[in-house]
């Protein structure tokens, strides 16, 4: 039943979307389909993960995709670099990822912790298509505004943002969808996502002309701008439905908050979901059926290929 995945006694009108309790829910399915696929191949799916750095954040959100890995039945493999490392080294890495049948899937996690500045794409783009469970290279976006999306890997936040939408049965086909942050992790995968699900999309960020107003007609608000509680109430639609994609660690609390404010946001929305257990949990089972489509692919191609 959809009640099961909402978090009851708190106050305010808004149900509080339980992030963590979807994603079991899709670990579960996908640990059913990863043990079959390991009996047909002999094989378990291999995730290579580069980390460069040793952010607390990106540390805390690491063990849970080796968690969730460990859990599933995926062998997950985490190669971890002092930030002085040369870019050159990892891309050596990443070629020999590549090259390894025992890995299916490769992420860089972001962002790099880096003395020597160079541009993370410079990593992601070298990922061949078919490891690129995170979706970050080119070639993967350039699937996207094509809506090749179907038959490829679709972003893992994306994604999220899709499922828990689905957890409610929120149809998309003529609601006004506004997302706030159009970065390539979400903002620009989630338009094209939505446009092609018929939604009357904007894309905008904090510097867009009349944002509040703009906020303020969506049926369907996603925030992905990396600022702190920056959505109040004053932006949001009475009933609307309020996805909080933001990650903002507070090293001094050591304490994570979303872009929206939950507190108030609660109180005019009808659908919202918490920072943390909203859209992360989520995200990180995307990544994890991502891996699982990747390992079968690669188990289908070997069969054909004798």
């Amino acid at each position: 039943m959809i009640t099961k995945i909402f978090k009851k006694n708190l106050p305010g009108p808004a149900k509080i979307i339980n992030g963590s309790t979807i994603a079991s829910k899709i670990l579960e399915e996908y640990k059913y389909k990863i043990n079959k696929l390991i009996q047909d191949s002999g094989t378990r799916p291999g995730l290579g993960i580069i980390q460069i750095g040793d952010r607390h954040d990106s540390n805390i959100y690491i063990q849970k995709k080796l968690q969730a890995s460990c859990k599933i039945g995926v062998d997950a493999f985490l190669f971890k670099y002092d930030k002085n490392i040369s870019k050159n080294q990892v891309l050596d890495k990443i070629i020999e990822l590549n090259n390894d049948p025992k890995i299916n899937g490769i992420i860089t996690q972001l962002p790099l912790e880096i003395s020597n500045r160079f541009d993370y794409t410079d990593l992601t783009n070298l990922v061949v298509p078919e490891k690129d469970v995170d979706c970050l290279s080119s070639s993967c976006y350039n699937n996207l505004c094509n809506h090749k999306f179907l038959e490829n890997f679709v972003p893992c936040a994306a994604n999220a943002c899709l499922k828990i939408l689905e957890s409610i049965n929120c149809s998309i086909a003529g609601k006004r969808v506004v997302i706030l942050g159009s970065s390539k992790l979400v903002g620009l995968p989630l338009k094209h996502l939505m446009e092609f699900k018929k939604a009357d999309t904007f894309l905008c960020d904090k510097t867009t002309k009349d944002l509040k107003f703009l906020c303020q007609t969506a049926d369907i608000l996603i925030v992905a701008i990396g600022c702190s509680q920056f959505i109040n109430a004053d932006y949001i639609k009475p009933g609307a439905v309020v996805i909080d994609v933001g990650i903002n660690y507070d090293e001094t609390n050591r304490k994570v908050t979303g872009d929206v404010h939950f507190e108030q946001a609660l109180q005019k929305a009808s659908y919202i979901t918490p920072v943390p257990g909203g859209v992360g949990p989520v995200t990180v089972s995307m990544l994890m059926m991502n891996t699982y489509k990747a390992a079968l692919k690669h188990h289908r191609n070997k069969i054909s290929h004798g």
